[in-house]
């Protein structure tokens, strides 16, 4: 079984107690980029009723923040307060932050001091977003996107930094011959510029280079939402536990045991659902870099 080790980056009690991790990104530079919501009080017990769960849920928080890092040191910034607010993805842009709304109409681009700039309208039923340094955004869709109308029915689609699309899956997967998206489950935007997506229903996994076809395997399997390219494989996240394949053909994928830089063992948190809703996955990736949230701490794999 092999091993990974990893850097503890935040002990998610220094952050102020009455704010909530929702969402968990890589940025441009591998490092994890999170997405936190003030003021909704404590997640309820586990067995608490449905009732319990959704008066919770639909409690209208106080703010929503992003926490990164600059020169080593960690940095929160305040992007919203009051009014609706959803823990969709978040990605550095331009001089500030993406963040998407998942069911919403359109994305909000912030400026560095968190001031809202703009909105943009990239479709609906957004599953991730992820950026490049160059502006450009990728974004991939759930199902109920796919199936819906619009661009979103592309499943992957790059746009410019106005929101204006310069790639479109369904036509570059019928010039290549891959199956259509149904539900693109997982996307890896590598700052090198390669772009990874394995989705439903055959669950290929398929690499580009400049939007042209670099390298694909049919039928490769699930790799759940989160998955990252290293060692000549994937690690990848399934359930609460982090697991590893090769690309070579018929490899089978193994678990991972993961431990801290003082040879301390920890496990990824379960996924967790609330009112019939996935709350953010436990962990992010971007290229090689791999992100996990023990559910006390945010780590990071030593490259």
């Amino acid at each position: 079984m092999p091993d990974l080790v990893f850097q503890k980056l935040i002990a998610l009690d220094s952050l102020p107690s009455d704010w909530e991790l929702v969402n968990i990104a890589v940025d441009w530079s591998g490092l994890p980029l999170l997405l936190m919501i003030e003021g909704r009080g404590p997640e309820p017990a586990k067995g608490s009723d449905s009732e319990t769960w959704s008066r919770w849920f639909n409690t209208k928080p106080k703010a929503l923040h992003t926490v990164d890092f600059r020169s080593d040191k960690i940095r929160t910034t305040c992007i919203q307060r009051g009014g609706e607010i959803h823990g969709g993805p978040v990605q550095p842009f331009k001089d500030g932050w993406i963040a998407g709304i998942r069911w919403g109409d359109g994305v909000r681009c912030y400026d560095s001091a968190g001031a809202l700039k703009e909105l943009l309208d990239l479709g609906k039923g957004i599953a991730d977003v992820q950026t490049e340094p160059s502006g450009r955004i990728w974004v991939s869709y759930y199902d109920e996107g796919v199936y819906g109308s619009g661009i979103s029915t592309e499943g992957l689609v790059c746009f410019d930094g106005a929101g204006t699309p310069v790639f479109r899956y369904q036509e570059f997967a019928e010039q290549n011959e891959l199956p259509h998206i149904d539900d693109c489950y997982a996307m890896n935007v590598s700052a090198a510029g390669d772009v990874w997506v394995n989705y439903y229903s055959d669950f290929p996994l398929v690499c580009l280079e400049n939007m042209h076809l670099k390298r694909h395997w049919l039928e490769f399997g699930s790799l759940g939402s989160t998955f990252a390219v290293r060692d000549d494989g994937v690690h990848y996240l399934r359930k609460s536990r982090l697991m590893f394949r090769l690309l070579d053909a018929g490899s089978d994928p193994e678990p991972v045991n993961c431990f801290d830089e003082n040879g301390d063992e920890f496990v990824p948190r379960s996924d967790r659902y609330v009112s019939g809703a996935m709350r953010g996955a436990p962990g992010a990736a971007r290229g090689p870099h791999l992100i996990i949230d023990s559910g006390s701490a945010i780590y990071a794999a030593v490259t």
